[in-house]
Protein backbone atom coordinates (compact mmCIF):
# COMPACT_ATOMS: atom_id res chain seq x y z
CA UNK A 1 0.00 0.00 0.00
CA UNK A 2 1.38 3.61 -0.58
CA UNK A 3 2.22 5.50 2.15
CA UNK A 4 0.25 8.29 1.33
CA UNK A 5 -2.76 6.61 0.81
CA UNK A 6 -4.10 6.52 4.32
CA UNK A 7 -3.62 10.56 4.73
CA UNK A 8 -4.93 11.32 0.64
CA UNK A 9 -8.27 9.33 2.02
CA UNK A 10 -8.82 11.01 5.15
CA UNK A 11 -7.49 14.61 3.82
CA UNK A 12 -10.33 13.72 0.81
CA UNK A 13 -12.98 13.14 3.00
CA UNK A 14 -12.67 16.39 5.04
CA UNK A 15 -11.99 18.69 2.30
CA UNK A 16 -15.35 17.57 0.94
CA UNK A 17 -17.17 17.85 3.91
CA UNK A 18 -15.98 21.09 5.19
CA UNK A 19 -16.87 22.29 1.66
CA UNK A 20 -20.31 20.50 1.78
CA UNK A 21 -20.36 22.60 5.60
CA UNK A 22 -19.69 25.72 4.07
CA UNK A 23 -22.44 25.94 1.78
CA UNK A 24 -25.08 25.24 4.06
CA UNK A 25 -27.40 28.13 5.06
CA UNK A 26 -26.41 27.26 8.51
CA UNK A 27 -23.38 25.99 9.00
CA UNK A 28 -22.17 23.51 11.86
CA UNK A 29 -19.47 23.16 14.11
CA UNK A 30 -16.99 21.75 11.37
CA UNK A 31 -15.63 19.13 13.73
CA UNK A 32 -19.60 17.81 14.34
CA UNK A 33 -20.15 17.86 10.92
CA UNK A 34 -17.54 16.02 9.95
CA UNK A 35 -18.19 13.34 12.56
CA UNK A 36 -22.11 13.29 11.42
CA UNK A 37 -20.85 13.34 7.76
CA UNK A 38 -18.49 10.29 8.43
CA UNK A 39 -20.90 8.29 10.49
CA UNK A 40 -23.64 8.75 7.07
CA UNK A 41 -20.95 7.90 4.81
CA UNK A 42 -20.35 4.09 6.94
CA UNK A 43 -23.89 3.80 6.90
CA UNK A 44 -24.16 4.20 3.08
CA UNK A 45 -20.83 2.38 2.48
CA UNK A 46 -22.57 -0.87 4.99
CA UNK A 47 -25.43 -1.08 2.98
CA UNK A 48 -23.42 -1.18 -0.18
CA UNK A 49 -21.18 -3.90 0.91
CA UNK A 50 -24.07 -6.02 2.30
CA UNK A 51 -25.76 -5.86 -1.39
CA UNK A 52 -22.52 -6.76 -3.03
CA UNK A 53 -22.00 -3.16 -5.25
CA UNK A 54 -19.35 -2.39 -3.35
CA UNK A 55 -17.14 -5.95 -3.72
CA UNK A 56 -14.95 -4.37 -7.04
CA UNK A 57 -14.84 -0.91 -5.85
CA UNK A 58 -11.29 -1.04 -5.65
CA UNK A 59 -10.30 1.17 -2.16
CA UNK A 60 -11.12 -1.02 0.96
CA UNK A 61 -12.16 1.30 3.44
CA UNK A 62 -13.02 -1.15 6.28
CA UNK A 63 -9.17 -2.05 5.62
CA UNK A 64 -7.52 1.06 5.67
CA UNK A 65 -9.19 1.76 9.19
CA UNK A 66 -8.32 -1.29 10.47
CA UNK A 67 -4.48 -0.58 9.85
CA UNK A 68 -4.82 2.57 12.39
CA UNK A 69 -4.82 2.07 16.11
CA UNK A 70 -6.44 4.30 17.32
CA UNK A 71 -5.22 4.28 20.93
CA UNK A 72 -1.64 4.61 19.70
CA UNK A 73 -2.75 7.44 17.16
CA UNK A 74 -4.34 9.79 19.80
CA UNK A 75 -2.70 8.57 23.15
CA UNK A 76 1.16 8.67 21.55
CA UNK A 77 0.43 10.85 18.88
CA UNK A 78 -2.14 13.77 18.22
CA UNK A 79 -2.63 14.39 22.12
CA UNK A 80 0.32 15.91 23.06
CA UNK A 81 -0.76 18.66 20.36
CA UNK A 82 -3.99 19.27 20.54
CA UNK A 83 -3.46 19.55 24.57
CA UNK A 84 -0.85 21.81 24.40
CA UNK A 85 -2.22 24.17 21.27
CA UNK A 86 -5.87 24.44 23.49
CA UNK A 87 -3.83 25.02 26.74
CA UNK A 88 -2.02 28.13 25.15
CA UNK A 89 -4.99 30.22 24.38
CA UNK A 90 -6.16 29.61 28.17
CA UNK A 91 -5.70 32.94 30.29
CA UNK A 92 -3.34 31.67 33.15
CA UNK A 93 -4.76 33.98 35.63
CA UNK A 94 -8.30 33.17 35.71
CA UNK A 95 -7.69 29.88 36.09
CA UNK A 96 -5.77 30.81 38.89
CA UNK A 97 -8.47 32.59 40.37
CA UNK A 98 -10.90 30.03 39.18
CA UNK A 99 -9.24 27.31 41.16
CA UNK A 100 -11.75 26.64 43.76
CA UNK A 101 -13.95 25.49 40.80
CA UNK A 102 -11.61 24.00 38.62
CA UNK A 103 -9.77 21.94 40.72
CA UNK A 104 -12.67 20.17 42.39
CA UNK A 105 -14.34 19.82 39.37
CA UNK A 106 -11.20 17.91 37.63
CA UNK A 107 -10.58 15.64 40.84
CA UNK A 108 -13.66 15.48 43.25
CA UNK A 109 -15.53 15.65 39.91
CA UNK A 110 -13.57 13.00 38.01
CA UNK A 111 -13.81 10.76 41.51
CA UNK A 112 -16.93 10.92 42.23
CA UNK A 113 -18.44 10.22 38.52
CA UNK A 114 -16.31 6.98 38.41
CA UNK A 115 -17.85 5.74 41.41
CA UNK A 116 -21.71 6.28 40.43
CA UNK A 117 -21.18 5.21 36.86
CA UNK A 118 -19.22 2.29 38.27
CA UNK A 119 -21.83 1.22 40.70
CA UNK A 120 -24.50 1.66 38.16
CA UNK A 121 -23.44 0.26 35.66
CA UNK A 122 -22.41 -2.96 37.49
CA UNK A 123 -26.82 -3.64 38.75
CA UNK A 124 -27.98 -2.61 35.25
CA UNK A 125 -25.89 -5.12 33.65
CA UNK A 126 -26.57 -7.80 36.71
CA UNK A 127 -30.57 -6.71 36.17
CA UNK A 128 -30.32 -7.39 32.22
CA UNK A 129 -28.28 -10.80 33.00
CA UNK A 130 -24.90 -9.58 31.86
CA UNK A 131 -22.36 -11.23 33.70
CA UNK A 132 -19.19 -8.38 34.60
CA UNK A 133 -17.09 -7.73 37.06
CA UNK A 134 -17.54 -4.73 39.80
CA UNK A 135 -14.01 -3.76 38.79
CA UNK A 136 -14.59 -3.75 34.89
CA UNK A 137 -17.61 -1.69 35.57
CA UNK A 138 -14.92 0.85 37.75
CA UNK A 139 -12.20 0.84 34.57
CA UNK A 140 -15.60 1.89 32.49
CA UNK A 141 -16.14 4.66 35.12
CA UNK A 142 -12.97 5.60 35.11
CA UNK A 143 -12.13 6.01 31.32
CA UNK A 144 -15.80 7.72 30.19
CA UNK A 145 -16.05 10.28 33.37
CA UNK A 146 -13.40 12.58 32.63
CA UNK A 147 -14.22 15.47 30.05
CA UNK A 148 -12.31 15.59 26.88
CA UNK A 149 -10.26 18.23 26.39
CA UNK A 150 -10.40 18.08 22.62
CA UNK A 151 -14.16 17.67 22.41
CA UNK A 152 -14.25 20.55 24.64
CA UNK A 153 -11.80 23.19 23.48
CA UNK A 154 -13.19 22.62 20.20
CA UNK A 155 -16.93 23.21 21.03
CA UNK A 156 -15.56 26.69 22.91
CA UNK A 157 -14.53 28.20 19.87
CA UNK A 158 -17.73 28.13 18.93
CA UNK A 159 -19.58 29.33 22.16
CA UNK A 160 -20.29 32.79 22.68
CA UNK A 161 -20.01 32.34 26.30
CA UNK A 162 -18.46 34.49 29.02
CA UNK A 163 -15.04 33.94 29.67
CA UNK A 164 -15.14 33.13 33.21
CA UNK A 165 -16.94 29.80 32.15
CA UNK A 166 -15.36 29.32 29.29
CA UNK A 167 -12.20 29.16 31.07
CA UNK A 168 -13.80 27.06 33.85
CA UNK A 169 -15.14 24.17 31.58
CA UNK A 170 -11.51 24.18 29.65
CA UNK A 171 -9.93 24.44 32.52
CA UNK A 172 -11.23 21.40 33.83
CA UNK A 173 -11.30 19.80 31.17
CA UNK A 174 -7.47 20.24 30.75
CA UNK A 175 -6.54 18.94 34.27
CA UNK A 176 -9.73 16.21 34.83
CA UNK A 177 -7.88 13.59 32.34
CA UNK A 178 -4.97 13.18 34.35
CA UNK A 179 -6.88 12.61 37.12
CA UNK A 180 -8.84 9.80 34.92
CA UNK A 181 -5.94 8.54 33.25
CA UNK A 182 -4.15 7.90 36.74
CA UNK A 183 -7.61 5.92 37.99
CA UNK A 184 -7.86 3.95 34.68
CA UNK A 185 -4.28 3.07 35.13
CA UNK A 186 -4.51 2.02 38.77
CA UNK A 187 -8.09 -0.09 38.02
CA UNK A 188 -6.02 -1.97 35.40
CA UNK A 189 -3.55 -2.83 38.25
CA UNK A 190 -6.09 -4.28 40.34
CA UNK A 191 -7.50 -6.40 37.45
CA UNK A 192 -3.85 -7.70 36.74
CA UNK A 193 -3.85 -9.26 40.40
CA UNK A 194 -1.58 -7.24 41.01
CA UNK A 195 -1.60 -6.63 44.86
CA UNK A 196 -2.19 -2.60 44.86
CA UNK A 197 -1.78 -0.91 48.60
CA UNK A 198 -3.42 2.19 49.20
CA UNK A 199 0.05 3.79 49.57
CA UNK A 200 1.11 2.44 46.00
CA UNK A 201 -1.87 4.59 44.64
CA UNK A 202 -1.14 7.62 46.09
CA UNK A 203 2.39 7.28 44.94
CA UNK A 204 1.12 6.63 41.64
CA UNK A 205 -0.66 9.71 41.50
CA UNK A 206 1.39 12.18 43.00
CA UNK A 207 4.15 10.76 40.65
CA UNK A 208 1.85 11.10 37.55
CA UNK A 209 0.06 14.23 38.34
CA UNK A 210 2.65 16.35 40.59
CA UNK A 211 5.38 14.96 38.54
CA UNK A 212 3.43 15.64 35.00
CA UNK A 213 3.10 19.47 36.01
CA UNK A 214 6.41 20.13 37.86
CA UNK A 215 7.88 18.40 34.61
CA UNK A 216 5.53 20.52 32.41
CA UNK A 217 6.02 23.60 34.49
CA UNK A 218 10.11 23.21 34.11
CA UNK A 219 9.16 22.51 30.36
CA UNK A 220 7.32 25.65 29.85
CA UNK A 221 9.48 27.88 31.89
CA UNK A 222 12.91 26.88 29.66
CA UNK A 223 10.88 27.10 26.63
CA UNK A 224 9.44 30.56 27.01
CA UNK A 225 12.70 31.90 27.69
CA UNK A 226 14.41 30.79 24.45
CA UNK A 227 11.47 32.04 22.82
CA UNK A 228 11.93 35.37 24.73
CA UNK A 229 15.78 35.44 24.07
CA UNK A 230 15.25 34.76 20.31
CA UNK A 231 11.84 36.80 19.71
CA UNK A 232 12.74 37.78 16.46
CA UNK A 233 12.80 34.37 14.55
CA UNK A 234 9.57 33.29 14.57
CA UNK A 235 10.99 29.76 12.98
CA UNK A 236 12.88 29.41 16.26
CA UNK A 237 9.54 29.35 18.15
CA UNK A 238 7.40 26.86 15.69
CA UNK A 239 10.04 24.31 16.09
CA UNK A 240 10.96 25.03 19.71
CA UNK A 241 7.49 24.20 20.56
CA UNK A 242 6.96 21.25 18.53
CA UNK A 243 9.99 20.13 19.88
CA UNK A 244 8.30 20.09 23.42
CA UNK A 245 4.95 18.43 22.46
CA UNK A 246 6.61 15.71 20.48
CA UNK A 247 10.68 15.21 22.26
CA UNK A 248 8.96 16.60 25.55
CA UNK A 249 6.17 14.85 25.92
CA UNK A 250 8.04 10.81 24.93
CA UNK A 251 10.46 12.10 27.89
CA UNK A 252 7.85 12.69 30.00
CA UNK A 253 6.82 8.87 29.18
CA UNK A 254 10.21 7.85 30.10
CA UNK A 255 10.05 9.57 33.18
CA UNK A 256 6.96 7.87 33.92
CA UNK A 257 5.19 10.91 34.57
CA UNK A 258 1.64 12.31 33.23
CA UNK A 259 2.69 13.27 29.60
CA UNK A 260 -0.99 15.17 28.91
CA UNK A 261 -0.34 17.26 32.31
CA UNK A 262 3.26 18.07 31.24
CA UNK A 263 1.77 19.67 27.64
CA UNK A 264 -1.16 21.48 29.67
CA UNK A 265 1.23 22.93 32.18
CA UNK A 266 4.03 23.98 29.82
CA UNK A 267 1.07 25.17 27.25
CA UNK A 268 0.14 27.49 29.58
CA UNK A 269 3.28 29.26 30.24
CA UNK A 270 4.44 29.58 27.45
CA UNK A 271 0.91 30.96 26.19
CA UNK A 272 0.84 34.02 29.02
CA UNK A 273 3.93 34.61 29.28
CA UNK A 274 5.28 35.64 25.86
CA UNK A 275 6.83 39.31 25.44
CA UNK A 276 6.72 40.05 22.12
CA UNK A 277 3.44 40.23 20.68
CA UNK A 278 4.73 39.87 16.94
CA UNK A 279 5.84 36.35 18.30
CA UNK A 280 2.61 35.65 20.63
CA UNK A 281 0.19 36.52 16.67
CA UNK A 282 2.29 34.79 14.79
CA UNK A 283 2.71 31.43 17.64
CA UNK A 284 -0.96 31.37 18.28
CA UNK A 285 -1.54 31.65 14.34
CA UNK A 286 0.58 28.55 13.50
CA UNK A 287 -0.08 26.18 16.50
CA UNK A 288 -4.68 26.87 15.40
CA UNK A 289 -3.63 25.82 11.80
CA UNK A 290 -2.04 22.40 13.79
CA UNK A 291 -4.86 22.03 16.62
CA UNK A 292 -7.82 22.51 13.69
CA UNK A 293 -6.23 20.02 11.17
CA UNK A 294 -5.64 17.38 13.43
CA UNK A 295 -8.97 17.93 15.23
CA UNK A 296 -10.69 17.61 11.65
CA UNK A 297 -8.80 14.09 11.57
CA UNK A 298 -9.33 12.91 15.08
CA UNK A 299 -13.46 13.32 14.77
CA UNK A 300 -13.06 11.65 11.15
CA UNK A 301 -11.77 8.99 12.67
CA UNK A 302 -14.19 9.01 15.28
CA UNK A 303 -17.07 8.51 13.20
CA UNK A 304 -15.14 6.09 10.33
CA UNK A 305 -14.45 3.89 13.55
CA UNK A 306 -17.86 2.43 13.07
CA UNK A 307 -16.69 0.55 9.96
CA UNK A 308 -14.66 -1.89 12.31
CA UNK A 309 -17.43 -1.58 15.17
CA UNK A 310 -20.31 -3.56 14.19
CA UNK A 311 -23.31 -2.38 17.29
CA UNK A 312 -25.79 -5.18 17.66
CA UNK A 313 -28.81 -3.73 17.85
CA UNK A 314 -30.44 -5.83 20.78
CA UNK A 315 -27.76 -3.40 22.96
CA UNK A 316 -29.93 -0.11 21.95
CA UNK A 317 -31.91 0.25 25.16
CA UNK A 318 -28.92 -0.29 27.28
CA UNK A 319 -27.06 2.39 25.29
CA UNK A 320 -29.66 4.46 26.18
CA UNK A 321 -29.70 3.96 29.81
CA UNK A 322 -25.91 3.64 29.87
CA UNK A 323 -26.04 7.85 28.36
CA UNK A 324 -29.05 8.62 30.91
CA UNK A 325 -26.15 7.15 33.66
CA UNK A 326 -23.48 9.25 32.18
CA UNK A 327 -25.56 12.06 32.38
CA UNK A 328 -26.69 12.35 35.59
CA UNK A 329 -23.79 10.88 37.16
CA UNK A 330 -21.50 14.05 35.44
CA UNK A 331 -24.45 16.25 37.22
CA UNK A 332 -24.32 15.13 40.41
CA UNK A 333 -20.64 15.40 40.49
CA UNK A 334 -20.68 18.44 39.02
CA UNK A 335 -23.12 19.93 42.11
CA UNK A 336 -21.26 17.97 44.73
CA UNK A 337 -17.82 19.52 44.03
CA UNK A 338 -18.97 22.98 43.40
CA UNK A 339 -20.81 22.77 46.83
CA UNK A 340 -17.20 22.01 48.19
CA UNK A 341 -16.26 25.46 48.01
CA UNK A 342 -20.12 26.77 47.85
CA UNK A 343 -19.06 29.64 49.37
CA UNK A 344 -16.08 30.41 46.39
CA UNK A 345 -18.64 29.09 43.63
CA UNK A 346 -22.30 30.79 45.07
CA UNK A 347 -22.46 32.87 41.55
CA UNK A 348 -20.68 29.31 39.54
CA UNK A 349 -23.30 27.09 41.01
CA UNK A 350 -26.39 28.37 39.38
CA UNK A 351 -24.27 27.70 35.92
CA UNK A 352 -24.27 23.65 36.63
CA UNK A 353 -26.68 22.63 33.97
CA UNK A 354 -23.67 24.58 31.28
CA UNK A 355 -20.89 23.17 32.91
CA UNK A 356 -22.54 19.51 33.07
CA UNK A 357 -24.02 19.79 29.61
CA UNK A 358 -20.92 21.28 28.33
CA UNK A 359 -18.77 18.29 29.96
CA UNK A 360 -18.44 16.21 26.34
CA UNK A 361 -16.32 12.95 25.96
CA UNK A 362 -14.60 12.22 23.18
CA UNK A 363 -11.76 10.20 21.27
CA UNK A 364 -9.94 10.00 24.23
CA UNK A 365 -12.79 7.61 25.93
CA UNK A 366 -12.57 5.54 22.75
CA UNK A 367 -8.53 5.03 22.43
CA UNK A 368 -8.63 4.24 26.29
CA UNK A 369 -11.25 1.35 26.21
CA UNK A 370 -9.89 0.04 23.11
CA UNK A 371 -6.93 0.23 25.15
CA UNK A 372 -7.76 -2.88 27.99
CA UNK A 373 -6.12 -5.96 27.41
CA UNK A 374 -7.95 -8.37 26.07
CA UNK A 375 -7.64 -10.82 29.36
CA UNK A 376 -11.27 -8.87 30.19
CA UNK A 377 -13.75 -9.42 29.00
CA UNK A 378 -14.88 -5.58 28.25
CA UNK A 379 -16.56 -6.04 24.28
CA UNK A 380 -20.26 -4.68 25.47
CA UNK A 381 -18.29 -1.95 27.32
CA UNK A 382 -16.43 -0.60 23.66
CA UNK A 383 -20.31 -0.29 22.45
CA UNK A 384 -21.14 1.70 25.31
CA UNK A 385 -18.65 3.63 24.99
CA UNK A 386 -18.93 4.88 21.78
CA UNK A 387 -22.68 5.38 22.03
CA UNK A 388 -21.73 7.64 24.57
CA UNK A 389 -19.09 9.32 22.61
CA UNK A 390 -21.34 10.02 19.20
CA UNK A 391 -24.67 11.43 21.74
CA UNK A 392 -22.03 13.46 23.67
CA UNK A 393 -20.26 15.30 20.32
CA UNK A 394 -23.85 15.09 18.18
CA UNK A 395 -26.42 15.79 20.72
CA UNK A 396 -24.80 17.64 23.45
CA UNK A 397 -22.39 19.70 20.76
CA UNK A 398 -25.39 20.64 19.54
CA UNK A 399 -27.33 21.57 21.48
CA UNK A 400 -25.32 23.46 24.53
CA UNK A 401 -25.58 26.43 22.89
CA UNK A 402 -29.18 27.30 22.81
CA UNK A 403 -29.17 25.95 26.60
CA UNK A 404 -26.84 28.89 27.19
CA UNK A 405 -29.13 31.07 25.42
CA UNK A 406 -32.09 29.50 27.48
CA UNK A 407 -30.25 30.62 30.82
CA UNK A 408 -29.43 33.85 29.88
CA UNK A 409 -26.05 34.34 31.03
CA UNK A 410 -25.17 38.12 32.05
CA UNK A 411 -22.90 37.21 34.95
CA UNK A 412 -19.78 39.98 34.24
CA UNK A 413 -16.36 37.72 34.41
CA UNK A 414 -14.21 40.04 36.40
CA UNK A 415 -17.12 40.31 39.40
CA UNK A 416 -17.22 36.62 39.35
CA UNK A 417 -13.13 35.36 39.11
CA UNK A 418 -12.48 38.10 41.56
CA UNK A 419 -14.58 36.09 44.14
CA UNK A 420 -13.01 32.79 43.04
Amino acid sequence: MHPFLIPSVFLSFTVVLLALNHYLKKPMQANIFIVIGSLLFCVVYRYLYHINLSSEAGLNFVGIINQINFPDILINGILSYLLFAGALHCDYNIIKKLKYTIMPLALIGTILSTILIGISMYYLLTYCGIKTEFLTCLIFGALISPTDPIAVLSMLKELGAAKFLKETIAGESLFNDGVGIVMFTTLLGFSSGTDVTFQQIFYLFVRLSIGGLLYGYILGKVGIWLINTVKQDLQFSFILTLWITTTGYAIANLMDVSGPLAMVMSGLVIGNQINNNKTREYLFSFWDIIDNALNCFLFLLIGLELLIITIPYNLFLLMFITILITLISRSISVILSLKCFKKQNKKTLPLWPIISWGGLRGGLAIALVLSVPNEIDHTIFIFLTYAVVLFSIIIQGLTIKPLLNKIALTNDVDSVTSKN
